[in-house]
This record gives C-alpha cells, structure tokens and sequence, in this order.
C-alpha cells in the first residue's frame, strides 16, 4: 500500500506530507517524509522494530538479542551513556579489559605533573611547623630553618621559645598568587573522571583462577641465639644462653604470570566496612609501609606473630623510640625478659617491687634509704663485711685461716628503719613529715622526673598543702592551723611592702603575710574583677623558717615575694578551669594545682605541677591539663 499525497500551503509547517509502507508477513517498512518529522521503521510481528528519525536511533527486541562481530567494534557517544540491565550481567574479555575515564589530555599531557609543581609550594607552606623551629618534610626533605631558642638542657623544641610560623601565615597570599595558573591546568583536566561502582548486596574482586600457596618464607627452629637468663655465679654475673625460632623470607611467586591485583590512589585511599569487619589473609608477607604515620585503633588491638608451633616473633623496629602509654600496662606469661641498651635503662616510679633476687653487676647509687629485712653484705667468700652482724674478716695467719671479729649492735640499731617519708622530710629540712608512705614515694618519683627533664625540683612546691588555713592541722608538719607566720625570722626583701585592696578582690587570712610583691597584687585583682569573686589567699610571704613549716622547697617563689596559694574549697573542675585561665590571662606563669587550693607565682617561664610537685601529679587532674595544654603549657 502506498500513499504519495502532496498538500502545499504556506501558513503551514509542513510543507510536504507523504508515506510510504511495505507490509508482508514477515513484518512492516514504513517511511515517512513529512517535513521536519522524517521517519524510517522496519517492524517484526513480535513488535521488534529498527526506528529512525530526526532525533533518536531506536531498537527494540521483545526477546533476545545476539550480535557477532568477526572484526573490531568501535563505538562513540558524544553525550552521556546509559545501560540498565533488569537481570544479572556478564561481561568477558579473553585479553585485557581497560576502563579509563576522565579527560583524554590527562593520560597524553603532563597535567597532573603541572598540577603538583603548582601546588608544591603551597602544600610546604602548609606543612610547615606551626612554630619557628626545626623541621624536615617526610617525603620531599624540605628543611625548616631554626628560629627560636630550645628547652635549655635537653634541647628539646618542646619547652622551647619560639615564634609563629610565618609559612603558614603567607599561605592565603601564596593561593591567591597561583589561582590563575592553578585555574587553567585544572580547566585541562576537563569535568569528572571518577569511576564509582556499587553494589546491593556483595562486590567481588578476583584476579586469577587460584590463589597460589607456594612457600614464602621458611622457619628456622634454633636460629638465633639470645639470653634466656642472668645467674650470680662466683659473684659475677653470667649469661645463659639458648636458640630461638627465625623467619627467612623467599620470593617464590614474583614472576607468576596471573593473580595480582594493583590498586593505585594518587591522594587518598579510604576504605569503610559495616559491623562484619575486614579480613585480610595472605599466604606469603603482607608490607605496610608509610613515609606518615601509622595509626592502628580499636576496643582492642591484638598483635600475634608465628604460624606453627612456637615459631612466632613480634619484631618492632624504629630510627628513634617505642613509646607506650597505658592505663595498665601488663607483662604477662612469659618466663624470661631481657631488655639490653647500649647507654641505660631508666625506670621512673613511685615504687618497684621486685618478688625475687635483684642481681646488679656494676654500682648501685641509692639517693634515699635502703631498708633491708635481712642482711647486708659486702664482700667475697671469707673477705666480706656483714651490717646485721657487724662481722669483718680479718687478715689469715700463719695457717692462712681467717678469723671474724663480730660487733653486735644494740636492738635500737636493729628496730631502725627508713622510709620514704624519712627522705623528704630531709629534703624540706625539718625532722619530720606526717605523709603516708605512698604520698611520700609519688614526690620522690615526681623529683626524679623532673630532674632527668633538667628541671630543678626544687623550684616546684614539693610537699606544699597551704598554710592550713582552711582549718584543722597542716598534712605536712602535723602543726596546728593557722600557723603562726611572724617567727622571728623576717627575711623580707626591701621591695616588698604590705599591699591590701580592702577586701573588695583579695581576702587574706589571718595567719597570712601580705608582703607579696606589688605585680602580684595587681594581678590577683584583675583575676577577681574578672572571675566575679573575691580571692581567699592561704599563704603569700614566707620567711626561710617559716617555708620549711609548710613544706615548702628551698628555692620556693614564696620567699621571693612572688607566689600566692588561693583556697577554693567546694569549687567544681570547671570552676577551677575557669580559674586556671583567668590566672593565666592576668599575668600568672608558675601554676600548682592542689586538691583545695592552687599555686600562682610570677616565675620569668611557664611551669606548671600537681600535688607531688611535678609534672607526673597533673595526670590526676585532666582538666586543668586541657586548659595548661591550649595555654602552651607542655606536658
């Protein structure tokens, strides 16, 4: 059938109208001509059907579609590209399979060379040091120049004076400079270019048909020699030794043609995974390696090394130091450990218990007591001298028999003891302290600490609880509160003149010498104008008696006229916090923090202790911590 009828008119659009269609049984040929709706369809009796027209290529199959191409295909959409498949889909290539995307320049062009070169004095500036001091980039050995004084002693930045980075400063100016060149590489890179692929329920990945088992490494059972332990033999020490496992690795599948898979991010790499977790298995060595640093998280980190037998090894190696911090930290199961450095070993601790012999094989230097239930013995053999005993061996005869000259002591001399107590009551200079034995040893293990950090303890209020002002008797001396501070030795310096503001900002006790220096006042009443309350001042000026009263150290700021402790009894932490920065704010840099009081001094550098006087005591408040840390108060 065919339909050829012209219509001509000039106020219509189309112009020309006409149809042509060849129907058989085998299926329908339509062409249509009318203008500017073109249309040419070859229809099945299935309802498949071939459309073109001015605007889409059309194919339909009701059924199924096969397409066999005996050459190469190649196919190109200008615009975008769309696929939905309703059922599952295979896709299978006998050679390689490549998928890349973005623009075309990116893989023929060094545009992203230009983009890193651009951007490279940018990324320094913001590696910089936040501080004027030393530093070197991990990856690009950027050298950072010194400007700045470090801690005296240790050299450490930390401690340090050091001014603001101008790097870090310049870097809005530095942006603003590359935007234009930066603005036209990135204009190269085109639009997109990412590659995203989800998945409903499971994504698999699967390079190669097998994993391969070769052996990668093999274990060897007595390896290498090491100290399984320390015995007293002949009084010297000796070393016994035994064997341990050892790993070798082999490379046994390098040059296996199939089975790798390489994943390559040119910045991050991020990987989520739901509460079913992740599990990484391989049969030969698994490297993770990182110029940064290396993070590992969770409720519970468990390392475990060996594969058969007792042949596992945890090996940690670094440049530097291991550094551990825990709550608890716990050695457990194991029968020997050896720990061997090549300058010293340090333990710093309140206490150490040692359950069985402890076997030192050059000199012990003890700065306290030793306080022994059994015997002290120097000496070899006959050669010795016993303490308990008081026995020196004397010279042999003429037989060479040696006879022992014996001493006893008087029972008072035995019933003797020391403790640690005993010891800081020697270092404030009285004859003794009321402090637990617990107490006493923290201070000790506070003093150590910051003498290795080459502070001077003294410096820091040791044993220092106040005055007693807040009532009862003083935890140090045992005295009765308030102590009375007019004892005859005065010591003031001639700067120091009684200051007081009428009680409006500053309420010092009655037992309370007001001799501070002026700086102090002053500060002190900022501190209360700006707090909203009136300061309670348990202890301003001690004469040199009068400080070893309270237990104070021998070189406390409190003799200088320079220190204050202020009573807070019933103050909560954020009061305190609230505190802490308003004494910060208003001039204070020597900061002590007590359980019902705190230490202010106006010392020439920051410092900062808790009730031991050191630094290890201000773990036991965090949030004074959080509040010294913001302030550039290190520890």
């Amino acid at each position: 059938m065919a339909n050829d009828k012209k219509i001509e008119s000039g106020a219509e659009y189309v112009t020309e109208r006409g149809q042509a269609v060849w129907n058989t049984k085998g299926g329908t040929i339509v062409a249509d001509e009318n203008t500017g709706q073109e249309r040419f369809q070859i229809s099945h009796p299935s309802g498949a059907n071939l459309n073109f027209n001015n605007q889409t290529v059309s194919f339909f199959a009701p059924n199924n579609q096969q397409e066999l191409i005996h050459g190469d295909k190649f196919s190109t959409t200008a615009g975008k590209a769309f696929f939905t498949t309703k059922a599952s889909k295979e896709e299978r290539a006998h050679g390689d399979w490549t998928l890349i995307t973005g623009s075309q320049k990116f893989f023929s062009e060094p545009i992203a060379d230009n983009w890193i070169a651009a951007h490279q004095d940018i990324a320094a500036a913001k590696a910089a040091p936040e501080q004027t001091y030393c530093a070197i980039g991990n990856n690009t050995d950027t050298v950072y120049k010194e400007e700045g004084t470090p801690e005296e002693g240790s050299g450490a930045v930390q401690g340090g004076s050091y001014e603001p980075s101008p790097a870090q400063q310049d870097i809005p100016a530095l942006l603003e400079a590359k935007a234009s060149d930066i603005a036209e590489i990135e204009r190269d890179m085109g639009v997109g270019g990412s590659i995203k692929m989800m998945s409903a329920k499971h994504l698999y990945l699967q390079a190669g048909s097998k994993a391969i088992t070769f052996d990668s490494g093999i274990i060897v059972p007595n390896g290498k020699a090491v100290t399984r332990k320390v015995i007293l033999e002949d009084g010297k020490l000796k070393e016994i030794k035994t064997s341990v496992p050892i790993y070798e690795s082999k490379d046994t599948s390098s040059a296996v043609p199939f089975g790798d898979v390489h994943i390559s991010a040119g910045a991050k790499l991020n990987m989520n995974s739901g509460s079913g977790g992740v599990s990484i298995k391989s049969a030969g060595e698994v490297n993770v390696n990182t110029s940064g640093r290396l993070m590992l998280g969770g409720s519970e980190v468990a390392i475990g090394g060996g594969t058969s037998g007792d042949s596992g090894r945890v090996t940690i190696i670094t440049d530097k130091d291991v550094y551990i911090q825990s709550g608890d930290l716990l050695a457990m199961t194991a029968p020997n450990i050896n720990m061997f450095a090549f300058d010293q070993i340090t333990h710093v601790t309140p206490e150490a218990v040692y359950t069985g012999n402890l076997h030192v094989q050059g000199n012990l230097t003890v700065e306290g007591y030793i306080h022994a239930t059994g015997d002290i013995v120097a000496g070899v053999g006959g050669n010795n001298v016993s303490l308990l005993k008081h026995t020196h061996a004397q010279p042999a005869d003429s037989d060479g028999n040696t006879q022992q000259e014996t001493k006893t002591p008087s029972p008072a001399g035995l019933e003797k003891t020391f403790s640690a107590s005993t010891a800081v009551a020697q270092i404030i200079g009285v004859e003794s302290v009321k402090l637990s034995q617990a107490k006493s040893l923290d201070i000790m293990a506070g003093r150590a600490v910051e003498y290795s950090k080459g502070a001077d303890p003294n410096t820091f209020e040791s044993a220092e609880y106040g005055d007693g002002g807040g009532g009862g008797s003083n935890p140090v001396t045992g005295s009765a509160a308030p102590v009375d501070a007019n004892d005859g030795e005065d010591g003031a310096p001639t700067e120091q003149v009684p200051v007081t503001d009428g009680g409006k900002h500053i309420k010092w006790l009655s037992h309370v010498d007001t001799r501070v220096k002026s700086q102090v006042t002053q500060n002190l009443i900022a501190m209360s104008k700006q707090l909203g309350y009136v300061l309670q001042i348990t202890s301003g000026y001690r004469s040199p008696a009068y400080n070893k009263k309270v237990g104070g150290v021998s070189k406390s700021q409190h003799m200088q006229g320079n220190a204050v402790d202020v009573l807070q009894p019933g103050m909560n932490n954020a009061q305190r916090q609230e505190f802490i920065q308003a004494a910060i704010d208003n001039g204070f840099r020597g900061i002590g923090i007590y359980n019902s009081f705190t230490h202010l001094d106006i010392r020439g550098s920051k410092a900062a202790w808790g009730a031991n006087g050191s630094r290890t005591g201000l773990p036991k408040y965090p949030w004074a911590l959080v509040t010294l840390r913001a302030n550039g108060y290190n520890y």
